[in-house]
């Protein structure tokens, strides 16, 4: 979207329903210096339904309370090639081609597998 004119952007932004979180990434550009007064993030995290969701344009291997069933990282940047990760997913358009509400995307990271036992440098099993 963010290669479109700013009209095209704005014309698309406003058609959006709730609240438009501003992730930088790397074509932000026009959110940055042009596109609305809104502010953009690199990073935000927010409270869900007693989940701590963290957000971000790029994948992270550890988040703030990663190890937590109830924290939740959602990213983009990858378009689907990166593996799934325990309680992290890909929410680009890309990968699944329609809008996720925050319930569906806990749902789907819930069911990603892929878990690092070394991710927090600690040997749990001796």
């Amino acid at each position: 979207m963010f290669f479109s004119p700013i009209d095209k952007c704005e014309a698309i932004l406003k058609r959006l329903r709730g609240t438009i979180i501003h992730l930088a990434g790397n074509h932000s550009k026009v959110l940055r210096n042009q596109l609305w007064n809104n502010q953009c993030h690199d990073h935000f995290e927010f409270s869900f339904d007693g989940n701590l969701v963290v957000l971000n344009h790029y994948p992270m291997r550890v988040w703030n309370r990663s190890h937590y069933s109830n924290s939740f990282h959602f990213f983009g940047h990858c378009h689907g090639n990166l593996e799934p990760y325990k309680n992290s997913l890909d929410v680009g358009w890309d990968v699944h081609q329609r809008l996720l509400t925050l319930q569906d995307v806990i749902e789907l990271a819930k069911k990603a597998t892929l878990e690092d036992k070394y991710a927090f440098y600690i040997n749990t099993e001796d």
